[in-house]
């Protein structure tokens, strides 16, 4: 007798497809692995806010370290899309 049963994964993947709700989905993804990926003083002063097509906003405490932390946006986006599956960044936009 053959299965009907598809993995969980699959059933989810499907949904968040058929919703278009890739980049939320991939926004929760990195708002909950954010710590693991900058360093932690990066990690206490900002925040990913949303993710729209290959730009991700990330909302900093203050324009001082928005300056500061601009500086190492290419080093950031290579980490986002080395260490995150189905990622892909091409700019961080900090606010």
């Amino acid at each position: 007798m053959k299965s009907n049963f598809k993995p969980l994964g699959a059933i989810l993947q499907n949904i968040v497809q058929k919703h278009r709700l890739e980049n939320e989905y991939r926004l929760h993804k990195l708002q909950k692995d954010w710590d693991k990926l900058v360093n932690q003083q990066i990690a206490k002063i900002s925040e990913p806010v949303s993710m729209e097509e290959k730009v991700l906003t990330v909302k900093v405490q203050s324009d001082e370290w928005r300056i500061e932390i601009n500086k190492y946006s290419e080093e950031m986006v290579e980490i986002i899309n080395n260490n995150l599956d189905d990622f892909e960044v091409e700019y961080i936009n900090f606010i």
